[in-house]
């Protein structure tokens, strides 16, 4: 505010201001309280501020707000914007909790051990592709996922590499001593 005190064109000054408001790494809630006062500054009523104020947010909050239907009252979007604000921070911190935890890459450049992750991930991808009867929860083991799709689902299945049944390993290949 001390940018407008004493400035023979606020009202100029101010467009101006509000003109490149962005959120940007700002929190919500920051970014909110400047937006708000240079609105008040350009006595802005209600719907210039709902028209704006989408555009103005980051592309996270806007892509995470893309499913909220348009907003009819200023307030209550805020408040939805500073939940969804909120949340965005809370799965940020997760995150970096848990790629310092497991960093893909150990200090001294060599890939680092698998870690508890590796089963989810091996969940994820492999089991999408694996009928009902191969996910069962004692097939899925902690270890980390094969480079070769057709081997991974191989793996999971209890198949063999060679021929591709069930029942024996590509280590005992050929079976029964054939």
């Amino acid at each position: 505010m001390g940018q407008l005190n004493g400035d023979p064109d606020r009202r100029h000054t101010a467009q101006r201001a509000y003109l490149k408001l962005y959120q940007g790494k700002r929190s919500f809630t920051e970014f909110w309280a400047e937006f708000q006062r240079l609105a008040a500054e350009l006595d802005y009523n209600q719907t210039p501020m709902i028209d704006d104020l989408p555009f103005k947010l980051n592309p996270s909050l806007q892509n995470a707000l893309v499913h909220v239907p348009d907003p009819t009252d200023i307030y209550e979007f805020v408040r939805t914007c500073q939940r969804v604000d909120q949340r965005l921070k809370d799965i940020q911190a997760v995150q970096a909790r848990v790629e310092r935890r497991n960093p893909t890459t150990a200090a001294d450049g060599k890939a680092a051990t698998p870690q508890a992750n590796t089963a989810k991930a091996t969940t994820s991808t492999a089991a999408a592709k694996l009928p009902a009867s191969a996910m069962s929860s004692n097939r899925l083991s902690i270890r980390p996922i094969h480079s070769d799709p057709e081997r991974e689902t191989l793996l999971c299945t209890g198949s063999c590499f060679n021929c591709k049944q069930q029942g024996h390993r590509a280590a005992d290949w050929p079976p029964n001593g054939e």
